[in-house]
């Protein structure tokens, strides 16, 4: 297990897209897996993908930042504040390290597979 794995996901409801997205485009909407308890949908988002995006910008602030979601107990309300202030470059970094999640698994079985 990854040590980052333990840490609380940030959780992104239905509202909190649509306010994001209204400032930042529909690409909001790609940072995580959707996920519905069959009355309301929300996206998740690990910590680990968070961090990877974090160190792909090469801004000390944003890599401080992220880092201090962990403990913060307010750390979806403190993540809508850093996606806002780090703009569509942030969002772009947490949907490449969250596509990147979603492939290697299937690379690694494709080449086992063979």
């Amino acid at each position: 297990m990854n040590k980052l794995e333990h840490f609380p996901p940030v959780v992104l409801n239905e509202d909190l897209l649509s306010h994001l997205e209204t400032r930042l485009g529909p690409g909001v909407r790609l940072m995580g897996p959707w996920q519905t308890d069959g009355v309301f949908g929300y996206i998740t988002i690990s910590f680990e993908i968070l961090q990877q995006a974090a160190d792909a910008m090469d801004d000390p602030n944003v890599v401080a930042a992220v880092a201090h979601l962990n403990t913060n107990p307010n750390r979806t309300a403190k993540f809508v504040d850093l996606v806002e202030t780090a703009g569509p470059a942030l969002v772009e970094r947490v949907i490449a390290a969250h596509m990147f999640s979603l492939a290697a698994p299937a690379k690694a079985a494709a080449r086992a597979g063979t």
